[in-house]
């Protein structure tokens, strides 16, 4: 029996925010290096649009800058990256994640949510 892989087992390295994605598509985008076992490693890309970033923003109660919306996008990106490969054993090239589709996986604004709160206090450390 083949076991469902676990997302674990890949590496996700944030490469930087991307460019144009502003002004083209209304939202922040990240890119990332994914490295998978046995497989080729691979380029992804993931946009937070702004009506997301705004209520996530919210949601901590932080001001939507455009430098909340980059970290945003870099830590929800490798989550959502994560999850693909672990529900779905595939990494798309392109995300374009909405508020629908947030609020459609309350579990990864969870661990959104989560990581954020642990990331501000290991900066205030």
């Amino acid at each position: 029996m083949v076991q469902a892989p676990d997302a674990a087992e890949i590496a996700v390295l944030y490469e930087g925010p991307g460019q144009g994605a502003q002004e083209i598509m209304g939202g922040t985008l990240a890119n990332f290096l994914v490295v998978r076992p046995n497989l080729p490693d691979k380029e992804a890309a993931v946009i937070l649009n702004d009506p997301a970033a705004e209520w996530l923003a919210e949601r901590l109660g932080e001001a939507p800058t455009a430098s909340f919306r980059e970290r945003a996008a870099a830590l929800l990106g490798e989550l959502w990256i994560r999850h693909l490969y672990r529900e779905h054993r595939r990494v798309d090239s392109l995300s374009f994640l909405g508020r629908a589709a947030l609020e459609g996986h309350p579990e990864l604004v969870a661990a959104f949510e989560q990581a954020w709160r642990e990331g501000n206090l290991a900066r205030a450390a």
